[in-house]
Order: structure tokens, then sequence, then C-alpha cells
């Protein structure tokens, strides 16, 4: 990821969600790949998931919505 080899670390993060599906910081690099590669749907998905993970983080949250505001509506929220 910290490479630049964005379609590489996508296919091992989700190598990482099967071994440790619930492991929300997983989810966060997985959206920060899946947003480097224009994957804007992709990337709302993990990253919603990554707050159903880690629920009682306020900032987390407020982020993502932020996050969903910035895209202008472009991707529905899950």
């Amino acid at each position: 990821y910290e490479q630049g080899q964005y379609p590489e670390a996508i296919q091992h993060f989700h190598y990482a969600l099967q071994v440790h599906p619930n492991q929300w910081q997983t989810y966060q690099y997985l959206g920060a790949a899946y947003y480097a590669q224009g994957m804007t749907t992709e990337a709302m998905g993990a990253y919603e998931r990554m707050v159903e993970l880690n629920p009682h983080d306020p900032q987390l949250r407020a982020w993502v919505d932020n996050f969903r505001a910035q895209l202008g509506g472009a991707v529905a929220q899950g």
C-alpha cells in the first residue's frame, strides 16, 4: 500500500480479512487503496464496515460521514 501498489495491496487486505475478519483497521487501509484506484463505491463500503466494527468511535463515524459528503452523494449510504 505504502509503495502505491494498490491492486496488490487490495488482494493482501482481502487475504488479511479472511484470517482476521473483524480487524477494523484493515478495512481502513482497504478503503484507502480502493479510493486510490478510483473505486469510490468499494471504498465507501470498506469505510462503512470499518465503522460497524468500531461503533464506539464518534470521530471515525464523523470522518466517514465527511468522506461521503465530499463525494457529493455519489455513493449511497450502506
